[in-house]
Parts: structure tokens; sequence; C-alpha cells
């Protein structure tokens, strides 16, 4: 977020809202979450399957759902958190850089 600060202080001066500016982030880290999370999985199952291949001669690995979908959802909150954290830090400052 220290980046985007002065993106930030843009739409600060242009008027956005606070809620619209963390609803912009909420969004962005979820697209990001979303296509990490896919892009992830597809690489390690890539992966997995050949050495599954490699290993024993048939293209197969073991995973649990549940588990999945926690580390999902623990990167998706950790993620939304941080973005809010410092979008929170960015509103507060001064709307001109020095």
């Amino acid at each position: 977020m220290a980046e985007r600060a002065e993106e930030i202080r843009l739409l600060r001066t242009v008027g956005t809202k606070p809620r619209q500016l963390a609803r912009a982030v909420c969004w962005e880290t979820m697209i990001v979450t979303c296509v990490g999370t896919l892009l992830g999985t597809g690489i390690a199952a890539a992966s997995l399957t050949a050495l599954g291949k490699g290993a024993t001669g048939e293209p197969w690995f073991a995973y649990s759902l549940p588990q999945y979908a926690g580390l999902v959802l623990v990167c998706a909150v950790s993620g939304l958190a941080g973005g809010l954290a410092a979008t929170r830090r960015a509103r507060r400052g001064p709307l001109l850089s020095d």
C-alpha cells in the first residue's frame, strides 16, 4: 500500500468516501486471492501429478478439501486485514505529498 499512497491521496482529493476506498481495496484483495489460489492450485496439482506418476507410476496425489478451504480462507482474511490496515493508514495521511 505504500506504493499506492499517491493514488489514495488523489482519490481522497476528488472526493472518494472512506467506505468506497475500503470497498475497492477489498475487491482487489479478493480478486488477487482468487487468481493466486487458482494458479497455485493448478501448478501444485500438475507438479504433484507428475511426481506421483514418476514415483508410483500412477498420476495420483491426496488432498484434504477442508484443509484446502481453510488455507484459502486464512489467505483471504489475512490479505483483507493487511489491505484494510494499510488503507486506513494511507487514508489518514496528508492529502499533499511532501
